[in-house]
């Protein structure tokens, strides 16, 4: 809500009185202001809304945000040397052809700069017939790459199951703990996927989705 005025009709000089309830209305109708000096913390009853010209950001400020996690998936883009090893069957759905240790390299491209990348999972979904666990789980690794092409590692993670059924389920595959400020100024960042390998190698395994978490705190111009 806007403040009423507390005398509609204005004061005249000389004339009218400043009455306590007047005077007392306009102190609270104060203290209830937003300072735009100092700053401060508010809690309004209802949504702030801005019309007009809108809000303009000056300087290098952005807005903050409480510490909050968000799940976004990425786009499925990908990369290989190799197009006999892996294929795009259904949309944006990659598919492992050969026992071979090529691997899928996939952007992600949907980060937030200045967000903390928390953890990045993969779905993953085998083909079935496997008489014992591959010899070599998949596995992937993740980069950030700088403008001069400098590969870093966050981590990598190696399919976790411990048994076919396991294994043969649709499942994920994630890598926790990364803790890494995202920096778009500087850096790219990308996963490099490699699917099983052999003994026990069973065709046709596919890799569904990505989903990367991130703790955010402020929106910026990216």
């Amino acid at each position: 809500m806007t403040f009423s005025r507390v005398k509609p009709g204005g004061y005249t000089d000389d004339i009218d009185l400043l009455p306590a309830a007047e005077l007392d209305q306009l102190d609270i109708n104060t203290s209830q202001a937003v300072d735009g000096t100092a700053g401060g913390s508010f809690s309004p009853s209802s949504a702030l809304q801005f019309g007009g010209s809108g809000i303009e950001l000056l300087g290098s400020s952005n807005i903050a945000l409480a510490s909050r996690v968000i799940n976004r998936r990425q786009s499925m883009a990908a990369f290989t040397s190799a197009p006999t090893v892996w294929e795009v069957t259904n949309p944006l759905i990659w598919q492992n052809l050969i026992d071979s240790s090529v691997i899928l390299q996939m952007p992600l491209d949907r980060l937030g700069h200045g967000q903390v990348l928390d953890s990045i999972t993969v779905r993953y979904n085998p083909n079935g017939g496997h008489g014992a666990l591959p010899a070599i789980l998949p596995s992937f690794t993740a980069f950030r790459v700088d403008n001069n092409g400098t590969q870093t590692s966050l981590g990598s993670i190696t399919d976790p199951s411990g048994d076919v059924p396991t294994y043969e389920a649709i499942h994920d595959i994630a890598l926790t703990s990364i803790a890494h400020t995202v920096d778009l100024t500087l850096n790219n960042y990308i996963i490099t996927f490699v699917a099983e390998q052999g003994a026990n190698y069973v065709a046709a395994a596919q890799l569904t989705s990505i989903l990367v978490s991130m703790t955010v705190t402020g929106y910026t111009e990216y």
